[in-house]
């Protein structure tokens, strides 16, 4: 199947798909979609013009941007970024001409982002990015492997620049919907657990909470400069403050489990269930069709042939790919 070639070593990776689980049909779409772009000549031509007209447009606030970071003048910075940002969509929108009606979203955003972050030299750490957004995968694997998965990914998926597109495609998708998946609960938070993820099950949100008080077991016993424990000294000052002291902190770790059991019940029952069949093979071929028809105007014979998949089908499916990627037809 050409559409998921490129992907094929790491459709049966656990850590691959423990990431994939984590983001939204659109994300994941857009993902491959952007993979077919990038294969194509004409978009790299515009993309290179595009890349190098913003540079060339911003120069001075690039200089600006490198020294304030460097003094660590962090407010200062932020205001030049976002102005920076703004620009960067302006001439994304004058550059791209025709490609803004073929690209969704989420390439969208992600174009804009990689303008700026090139523009301010920043370091765009896929290791770092996962970690910082990648609760539910880390809490799986557990600290240590978290740390190796992510940097096979980062080595293997997120790697060059269409790795860093791809990797800010990730970013703004796991944002937005940690977001959204907070804003829609009135559930207050429990000794600062987190709220678990629309697709998380009650065992990966519980193993999650599990492997976070184990580490902080350890960082109790070894402090560390860079990591507080938060959610167990947070419990046993509560639990004194109401007269009852454990001598040894691991023998809180199942009471706190239980609470975060009932915690986890109360969300999902108020949180929109997300379900979806189509899986990466299915999101892989998708993005091919839509490829096909939007970029390369082909008919259904046509598309049908390179998929090979009868024309009944590939009408069918292919105005839902578009769809589902949020690109006018």
């Amino acid at each position: 199947m050409s559409g998921t070639q490129y992907l094929s070593p790491l459709l049966n990776d656990p850590a691959w798909q423990a990431l994939s689980r984590q983001l939204s049909v659109e994300a994941r779409i857009a993902i491959f979609y952007l993979d077919e772009l990038w294969k194509d000549e004409r978009f790299q031509r515009d993309w290179t013009r595009l890349k190098e007209a913003y540079l060339e447009s911003q120069c001075e606030a690039g200089t600006e941007l490198k020294r304030l970071r460097k003094q660590k003048q962090y407010p200062s910075y932020w205001q030049i970024r976002d102005l920076a940002k703004e620009s960067a969509e302006q001439v994304s929108c004058r550059f791209f001409g025709e490609w803004k009606e073929k690209l969704p979203y989420l390439l969208r955003a992600a174009f804009v982002e990689y303008l700026v972050a090139r523009l301010a030299n920043e370091d765009l750490d896929a290791v770092e990015r996962l970690s910082l957004c990648s609760f539910q995968l880390q809490g799986i694997f557990g600290e240590a492997q978290f740390r190796l998965a992510a940097r096979q990914l980062a080595e293997r998926l997120f790697a060059g620049e269409l790795g860093e597109l791809r990797l800010l495609i990730y970013w703004e998708d796991r944002v937005f919907r940690c977001v959204t998946s907070e804003s829609r609960l009135d559930e207050p938070q429990i000794f600062v657990l987190r709220p678990p993820l629309p697709e998380e099950s009650k065992r990966e949100y519980l193993k999650c909470v599990k492997n976070d008080l184990e580490y902080e077991l350890e960082l109790l016993a070894e402090p560390c400069s860079h990591r507080q424990p938060l959610i167990l000294p947070r419990f046993l000052n509560e639990l004194k403050r109401l007269g009852y002291e454990f001598h040894n902190p691991r023998n809180a770790i199942p009471a706190i489990l239980a609470l975060a059991g009932d915690y986890y019940e109360k969300c999902a029952a108020k949180q929109r269930p997300q379900v979806s069949n189509l899986n990466d093979e299915t999101l892989a071929l998708y993005a091919r069709q839509a490829y096909l028809r939007v970029v390369q105007k082909k008919s259904w014979s046509e598309i049908a042939e390179a998929v090979k998949l009868s024309r009944s089908a590939v009408s069918g499916s292919t105005p839902k790919a578009i769809d589902l990627l949020g690109i006018r037809r």
